[in-house]
């Protein structure tokens, strides 16, 4: 019957099957238990990239509080400054071009989380 249907709309039978599957778990009646309804798989989405954003904002501030320890504590050894900064010229900051002056001494992360906050 959904091949049929699927034909007569001109649409694979999958993709029609797909669709009334989404329909029974969005109605009210909850007609499907087995899977999410449209309104939790946007809500899904929009708490997965929050904390993809939230994953990037605290990389960028442990760049940047090792940067500025780094800079405070003269006792601090050399090795532990340079991996910092080595870690900041890695950014994707620096391969997008994002940042220009690639003879700075500040992490480039630090400004790009700036000026897009």
């Amino acid at each position: 019957m959904i091949r049929r249907m699927a034909e007569e709309l001109g649409v694979h039978h999958e993709a029609l099957r797909n669709w009334i599957r989404q329909a029974e778990a969005d109605a009210d009646a909850g007609e499907r238990d087995d899977l999410l309804t449209t309104e939790e798989k946007n809500e899904l989405a929009q708490l997965r990239r929050e904390v993809r954003d939230l994953r990037r904002a605290n990389e960028v501030l442990r760049t940047a509080s090792a940067f500025f320890a780094a800079q405070l504590d003269p006792t601090r050894p050399r090795s532990e400054r340079s991996s910092t900064s080595t870690r900041a010229w890695g950014s994707s900051a620096h391969r997008t071009g994002a940042c220009s002056a690639r003879t700075s001494t500040i992490p480039c992360q630090v400004f790009v989380f700036s000026a897009a906050g």
